[in-house]
């Protein structure tokens, strides 16, 4: 009898675990497939990366590995569920990230899919069909007819047929004339009617050419707001779909991908997948596999949808390619511009990012000519909205100036639209006591929290628990009560409707999208005209293209200046640019900024929508600090419950860190979940040289005892 040697990745995402494990079996199983195993007498899910034939007999077998090897208990797959060149880049990302390879197979696949806890069974769908063999049997007039009719139309679904045809349905399975089967339940097409191409004028074409003309791998379209990119991205697709290659369309914000997704059903009709987070498992697991099974062409998604199982992908599209949504917080911490030109250097494809406001990092590569420069200065109705400045220590009011006041009320009368823009959800910062005017805080946190008023309650917004307000203060006992410090969503839509009784207000945050179909439903709404202001966080602050907005109100716009991280300038200049596109899409628009600090070089560029002058001026600050893209950094964290032990952790890791690269810190940060959090950053010029010296590192000390948890997060978005 054959047995075979399996090489197993096993669930749990630990780097001291992060290894293959040796078991056996009697037949051979696909790399890439899951399977259950016992791992330290308990039944886990495991992930097969490799399997070969054996002639050892048992005692040969134990000799080699110093151990008796286990027989695996189950195949889950009989297939394998990646891909060989997917399978490589889950491999690469580890390295590259520093993570658990487990945790790249689970990063890549759909819940249903993953290599991670209890199998989850694949929604099923009930048929009926007629059985051979049974035309002897004697049948009613009734049951005959029915038999006759569904040996017309099997396979049928079982809730129809039970329906039509009530009671005898029944008889007819309890004869055997009739069998119940079950197969996967797959994605229903829809009829979606396609319409032509818009055409592209001078500017789009001139972009067009060139991306297709050039010969680098990376393009980057900086184009204006409002420029039309979009429609270059369409055309493009509609390209490399001719010469029958694959194309993936990727957002930063779910929020985006309802607009996206009909622009490119409209181009494309039916031959469009989806992926983003706002569906369910099994939505998700049936998108995956219409591209698995070559149904579709083209794909729409956020973030993870860089993983679709394409195996000759044309082109990657990251649409607001600057955003940091792009960057994924938890392990592995990649970064889908790495993954996407990973995938099109396999693939001899194109990636094109494309932005008004592009990362410093791709446009400093753009002028060094290693990335093709396509710019698209002009706005498709050739006309940039006017922006105003409103200094906010002149006003009365500091959450409403009069000039946003009147000008809403000037553009409601005029049956316009208004997106007001203030990057903070809830109702107020902190709340503070009177008396002693301590903040109330996070007792799992070393957070302040934000009062709710649709809850009446606070929330911490690091890990979303849920505090009633307290009677008394929790720091001195009295009662005297609590004042609220600062303002957020709820606290703006309730001074808009003070100052606009009229108006119709939709918001939309975090807190008013954790519903399925949420962001979709606000946006469908507003772009019927249901509604006058569209008050919402950064969310509301890109890609929307709504034809009757007008103004766009920006509250607090100098707010982002106030973190002290390197980015900070960077971030704000973007969401200014970005808030301020929304506005004059199809006529003239006008922007109206609130803030403290209106001399700062970020306002006073975004004003006059000069990303260019600002690109430079900031860059001089980044070049004297060594910040990026003048240098690379890396974030490494220890972290847990004992803080002992995350200190003793991080220390150890910075003294063996040693190479041509500077070490700031170890930090200690806010205490976040219960866990105590230690930082340390590399910083220097040669990226593979650091991250080859962590891998080193972790490699020697991550069998030690007593070690916290430890994350790598490799060119980390904001410090």
């Amino acid at each position: 009898m054959k047995r075979y040697l399996l090489q197993i990745w096993i669930e749990h995402s630990n780097l001291k675990l992060d290894k293959l494990y040796t078991y056996l079996y009697h037949e051979q199983v696909a790399k890439g497939a899951r399977v259950i195993i016992d791992f330290n007498h308990r039944l886990i899910m495991g992930f097969c990366g490799g399997c070969e034939e054996t002639l050892l007999d048992d005692e040969q077998l134990q000799a080699k590995y110093g151990y008796k090897l286990k027989y695996i208990d189950e195949v889950v797959d009989k297939q394998t569920l990646l891909n060989d060149e997917l399978y490589e880049l889950a491999q690469k990302m580890a390295y590259e990230t520093l993570s658990p390879t487990i945790s790249c197979f689970q990063t890549m696949l759909p819940s249903k899919l993953k290599p991670s806890g209890k199998v989850v069974k694949v929604a099923k769908v009930r048929y009926v069909r007629i059985k051979e063999g049974h035309e002897q049997m004697k049948l009613t007039t009734k049951q005959s007819l029915v038999y006759q009719e569904l040996a017309k139309l099997e396979p049928m679904l079982y809730s129809e047929y039970r329906s039509r045809f009530k009671t005898v349905a029944q008889a007819l399975i309890s004869k055997q004339l009739v069998e119940v089967f079950e197969v996967e339940k797959t994605y229903q097409q829809a009829s979606h009617p396609v319409k032509p191409l818009h055409p592209l004028n001078k500017q789009q074409a001139q972009a067009y050419e060139k991306i297709i003309a050039s010969n680098k791998e990376v393009c980057l379209l900086h184009g204006v707001t409002g420029s039309g990119k979009t429609e270059v991205y369409l055309s493009l697709a509609a390209y490399y779909a001719k010469l029958q290659k694959q194309v993936i369309i990727l957002v930063p914000e779910i929020s985006l991908t309802a607009m996206m997704i009909k622009r490119c059903q409209d181009c494309f009709g039916d031959d469009v997948a989806i992926y983003h987070s706002g569906l369910n498992d099994q939505e998700k697991y049936e998108q995956y596999q219409r591209v698995k099974n070559h149904e579709v062409k083209i794909v729409v998604g956020t973030r993870s949808a860089i993983f679709m199982p394409f195996d000759d992908i044309g082109l990657i599209v990251m649409d607001e390619e600057h955003d940091q949504s792009y960057k994924q917080d938890n392990v592995p911490c990649y970064h889908t511009k790495d993954v996407a030109l990973w995938r099109i250097k396999h693939h001899h494809g194109k990636l094109l990012l494309a932005s008004a406001t592009p990362s410093f990092e791709s446009y400093a590569r753009a002028l060094k000519n290693v990335y093709e420069l396509v710019s698209m200065p002009e706005r498709y109705n050739s006309s940039l909205p006017k922006i105003e400045l409103v200094d906010m220590q002149q006003e009365k009011n500091y959450l409403l100036s009069e000039r946003l006041k009147k000008q809403l009320q000037s553009t409601l009368a005029d049956g316009k639209q208004a997106i007001i823009l203030l990057n903070r959800r809830g109702y107020s910062y902190n709340l503070r006591c009177k008396q002693c005017h301590e903040l109330l805080m996070c007792s799992h946190c070393d957070m302040t929290l934000s009062y709710h008023a649709d809850i009446k309650a606070m929330m911490c917004h690091s890990c979303s628990r849920i505090y009633r307000i307290p009677k008394v203060c929790p720091h001195c006992h009295s009662g005297q009560g609590f004042e609220h410090l600062g303002y957020g969503t709820q606290k703006v839509e309730e001074i808009l409707k003070q100052a606009l009784p009229q108006a119709k207000i939709l918001r939309m945050d975090r807190d008013t999208t954790r519903n399925k179909n949420a962001h979709a439903n606000i946006l469908e709404a507003f772009a019927n005209k249901q509604a006058d202001i569209l008050l919402g966080t950064q969310m509301i602050a890109k890609g929307l293209d709504f034809a009757n907005v007008t103004l766009v109100g920006i509250i607090n716009a100098d707010e982002g200046l106030k973190r002290s991280d390197y980015r900070s300038v960077e971030t704000t200049f973007e969401l200014l640019v970005q808030a301020s596109g929304r506005s004059g899409r199809a006529n003239e628009g006008l922007v109206i900024m609130q803030a403290f600090d209106t001399e700062h070089y970020a306002l006073q560029n975004a004003i006059k929508h000069d990303y260019v002058n600002f690109f430079y001026h900031e860059m001089r600050f980044r070049q004297l600090a060594q910040y990026p893209p003048y240098s690379y950094l890396i974030a490494i964290y220890a972290y847990g419950l004992n803080d002992q032990r995350a200190q003793d952790t991080i220390d150890l890791l910075a003294s063996q860190l040693l190479g041509e690269f500077k070490i700031l810190g170890p930090t200690k940060l806010l205490k976040i979940k219960d866990e105590f959090r230690y930082r340390l950053i590399m910083k220097g010029k040669d990226r593979s040289l650091m991250i080859k010296q962590v891998n080193k590192v972790i490699a020697n000390i991550k069998d030690r005892k007593g070690m916290a948890n430890v994350k790598v997060d490799v060119d980390p978005m904001y410090l």
